[in-house]
């Protein structure tokens, strides 16, 4: 649960004993960008389920590749928790949202743009992988699936 005010997610979280609260951030966001909403969370006692959102595109390898960045810093023995005493690690960051359906593109399963996109979206998500990989810090990532 989450809106796009976080802090206010943030109290709601807390108030309803939410343990994970999923937040969205453009995929090309310096870590910097998420820092207050990730602090939010984590002293309300809410682990950030991040999201990196591409809304109607696909990301670039460069944003693709920055989310090494974001699990260097959030994901466990991350930049960011050194001071903490009780952290609260990320411990996956969803790649895109809903990025497969027809609102965003306007196309279905049978189009052949759907298919290029699909396949443009699972290099774009191999490259996410080995960046997260590389940052040496548990982060797992949760990709778009669809029937079609």
């Amino acid at each position: 649960m989450a809106s796009a005010d976080h802090k206010r997610s943030a109290v709601a979280a807390r108030r309803l004993g939410a343990r994970v609260a999923r937040v969205e951030f453009a995929i090309g966001s310096h870590p910097r960008a998420l820092r207050r909403t990730v602090r939010a969370l984590a002293r309300r006692g809410v682990r950030p389920l991040l999201l990196a959102g591409f809304h109607g595109r696909m990301p670039t390898r460069p944003e693709a590749e920055n989310l090494g960045r974001w699990a260097a810093e959030f994901g466990a023995g991350g930049r960011f928790w050194a001071r903490w005493r009780n952290p609260l690690p990320v411990r996956q960051i969803e790649f895109g949202n809903e990025t497969s359906y027809t609102v965003q593109y306007g196309d279905s399963w049978s189009d052949a743009s759907y298919s290029a996109r699909a396949s443009l979206y699972a290099t774009r998500l191999s490259e996410a992988h080995a960046a997260v990989a590389r940052s040496g810090r548990d982060v797992g990532l949760l990709a778009q699936a669809d029937d079609g």
